[in-house]
């Protein structure tokens, strides 16, 4: 049986991490695999949620919960093993790939929503601060830090994703840009406003909540419209904004084409001959298009598709290139996630 097929899957892989899968976990598996195959089971997930929350009161909904006007998901525990196996992998790529030369390096932690919202309406999370405390004892002294978490409140995020909005964050792009001695800022650029009705985030479906569906909106102006993206993976041009993405499964694929190991972008409107190198996860998707202006080329690099390893032989690092590692808190509270 197919069911009985995926559960030796799963009981196989957590047996070879060492971990124990109880009886539960095969009940709960099998629950998971009939509701995929009931007919409109998003409808009764919904059903069974709402009655969870209003009628018997429960505070979350299979680990989603609504608060301050968003949905979010638990995350309870701190996983060092997780970070730490970030602050490894970050500092080894300082002396494989930026060991010549006088590269400036900075560090940006992207806070999840949990951050602003657990605590305050009563749901447990892990300690951020220990996590931050772990980042800047643990990352190589070449490290800058910048702060952005002031520049951040929940409402500069989307109400069914996890990401912010690209439209909400041009303090934190001029943050990162003035930290890295940028002559100007996302702020003193003019942008075009493109809206996208109907952006069903990551959360939209699994909390099974009732809420109204987000607008997803991107921001463009004349730069943006004429710098060279290429996806050197694939070897193909692609767009900064790509509007038929929008009707990926996830939209927010619409930003720099979503899941992408390695990307290169040509400014031939730069004021400086200068290059960035972007280490990171989804969120710096919406948010690297913010800084295209200041650079003549960005090398925009995601760790979770691509072996740091062999970066040197795809692309060139300039000696006094800045490079900038923008990461959230829950990709570095995930054990098992980069290459």
């Amino acid at each position: 049986m197919a069911q009985l097929s995926g559960y030796t899957e799963r009981k196989d892989k957590a047996e070879a991490n060492g971990e124990e899968y109880r009886l539960a976990n095969y009940f709960s598996y099998l629950e998971d695999y009939l509701l995929d195959q009931f007919p409109a089971r998003d409808f009764f997930r919904s059903i069974k949620a709402v009655t969870n929350k209003y009628l018997y009161l429960q505070k979350d909904a299979g680990g989603y919960f609504f608060a301050d006007g968003t949905l979010s998901k638990l995350d309870t525990e701190l996983s060092e093993k997780a970070v730490n196996d970030a602050i490894n992998r970050f500092n080894s790529i300082l002396e494989t790939c930026f060991n010549r030369g006088k590269p400036n390096v900075y560090f940006a932690l992207v806070p999840d929503k949990n951050y602003y919202i657990a605590d305050a309406n009563g749901y447990l999370h892990y300690d951020y601060d220990a996590m931050i405390n772990m980042l800047q004892n643990g990352l190589s002294e070449r490290f800058q830090w910048i702060d952005i978490m002031d520049q951040l409140e929940i409402s500069d995020y989307y109400v069914t994703d996890p990401h912010w909005a690209q439209e909400n964050v041009i303090g934190v792009a001029d943050r990162l840009l003035s930290s890295m001695g940028a002559d100007k800022l996302a702020s003193d650029y003019e942008y075009d406003k493109v809206s996208l009705n109907g952006f069903m985030g990551t959360y939209y479906g699994q909390a099974a909540l009732p809420v109204e569906k987000d607008t997803l909106t991107y921001l463009t102006n004349e730069i943006l419209e004429n710098v060279t993206v290429t996806d050197l993976e694939k070897n193909e041009v692609i767009k900064v904004h790509e509007e038929t993405y929008f009707t990926n499964v996830d939209p927010y694929d619409v930003f720099l084409g979503g899941a992408k190991a390695l990307l290169k972008i040509e400014n031939p409107n730069a004021a400086t001959n200068k290059q960035l190198v972007v280490f990171r996860d989804s969120f710096g998707s919406s948010m690297v298009p913010l800084l295209i202006a200041e650079y003549a080329e960005i090398i925009v690099v995601d760790i979770r598709y691509v072996t740091p390893s062999v970066l040197p032989k795809l692309v060139r690092f300039k000696g006094n290139c800045d490079v900038l590692f923008l990461y959230s808190t829950s990709v570095l509270n995930s054990y098992g996630v980069f290459r």
